[in-house]
């Protein structure tokens, strides 16, 4: 015995409605998606090389590479070992992380670097980072065009903030870091008093704005609240590296807030 017709024509006009009210939901979702990322990936989109590539050394800054010298540079386990090499004016990633000679507390620093696109490499696995104050935070350099943002992707710092957007460029192009970097400062119970500072262009692109990289507890490591040297990282990958230079900011400067 079938349902009486009124009855049937009832549940026809709310599956309908239902239906109808799932797709503008559904519509409105995406265009809402679009509508929010919007600015972030058409900037990505219309990328297509750093606006920072080739910047000057401004006067009174400290070049670390230029294209033939690497004074400037340790490996950072062995005193007289350097393996990383240059070829063509550039700098290539090999066997060990190297740092700077020079330590540093608050400064902005330029580098510019590329990602080789070797096809037998997974992307996952073409990487290298720049460490700033020595080896306590790291800035990613990794193969992440096109991925959504995580503190792995190139730009992040690792295991803490992740980019505020997308700015990479594929593999095989240039990218520039510009690095505007504070160092935490301890108080006399050696707790940090004020947070690290990040603020970093990444090809031209506000990828962290003055963030705060917080810090826990007491502050074991008598090394933390000292001067410390900028590391580059080897991940067993020939990242390339050019136009290095940092400029040394005042100790005296204002904190920012």
């Amino acid at each position: 015995m079938g349902l009486p017709s009124t009855i049937t024509r009832q549940l026809a006009c709310i599956v309908i409605a239902f239906c109808n009210l799932t797709v503008v939901l559904a519509a409105g979702l995406v265009a809402a998606g679009e509508e929010s990322g919007a600015t972030h990936d058409e900037k990505h989109t219309r990328l297509e090389h750093s606006p920072t590539l080739g910047a000057k050394p401004p006067k009174g800054a400290v070049v670390l590479f230029d294209g033939k010298s690497l004074d400037a540079w340790r490996h950072w386990d062995l005193d007289d070992e350097l393996f990383w090499q240059t070829d063509n004016g550039e700098l290539v990633a090999n066997e060990g992380n190297i740092v700077t000679h020079r330590q540093f507390t608050d400064y902005k620093l330029h580098v510019e670097f590329l990602i080789p696109a070797v096809k037998t490499v997974k992307p996952q696995q073409r990487k290298s980072g720049v460490f700033l104050h020595g080896k306590y935070y790291e800035i990613q350099i990794a193969d992440s065009f096109g991925d959504n943002v995580s503190h792995a992707s190139c730009g992040g710092v690792y295991f803490r903030l992740a980019p505020l957007q997308r700015a990479s460029l594929p593999a095989g192009k240039w990218q520039t870091f510009d690095i505007t970097f504070h160092a935490p400062r301890l108080n006399n119970q050696r707790r940090v008093s004020h947070p690290a500072r990040l603020t970093l262009l990444h090809n031209g692109i506000t990828v962290h704005d003055n963030a705060r990289i917080p810090e826990e507890g007491v502050i074991r490591d008598p090394e933390f609240a000292k001067p410390a040297g900028i590391v580059l990282e080897d991940q067993d990958f020939p990242v390339r590296f050019r136009n290095i230079w940092v400029v040394d900011l005042a100790t005296s400067e204002r904190l920012p807030k």
